[in-house]
């Protein structure tokens, strides 16, 4: 007989967020787990990005949000304000129900603003950093 563990728990959220399903839900006998992870991006999609001014030059910032609810966690080393960063670099991860979730950066560029502390209950789709690009 199955049993509701973490590995199929993991499965179930790792083909979901393949997928791009926005939520999980498993049942083995009288178990039950339920995820909602809100709409998710699809791979051809751009980072959300903010027009800031800048001395009168137009500066595209890139906004990092929350993949999903959780407790952030720095990628490690922290990153700074003024740290560069390229695409794919590891920002950090949000963790929820004892797994990952890892924030990659989806841009070159510089940090501009860190918005979480370490530890710290974010919100899905909450502004965790800024990168100003490349």
């Amino acid at each position: 007989m199955a049993t509701l563990d973490g590995d199929l728990v993991r499965h179930a959220l790792e083909t979901a967020r393949l997928h791009g399903f926005a939520s999980v839900r498993l049942e083995v006998g009288d178990h039950k787990f339920v995820a909602e992870c809100g709409p998710m991006p699809h791979a051809d999609d751009q980072a959300p990005a903010v027009l800031a001014e800048s001395e009168g030059d137009v500066v595209l910032d890139t906004v990092i949000e929350a993949p999903c609810v959780g407790y952030f966690r720095p990628a490690s080393p922290p990153l700074s304000v003024g740290d560069k960063v390229s695409t794919g670099d590891p920002l950090g991860s949000v963790i929820a129900l004892g797994l990952a979730t890892d924030v990659p950066s989806p841009v070159d560029g510089v940090i501009a603003s860190v918005n979480v502390e370490p530890d710290q209950p974010v919100e899905f789709g909450q502004n965790l950093m800024t990168v100003t690009r490349a």
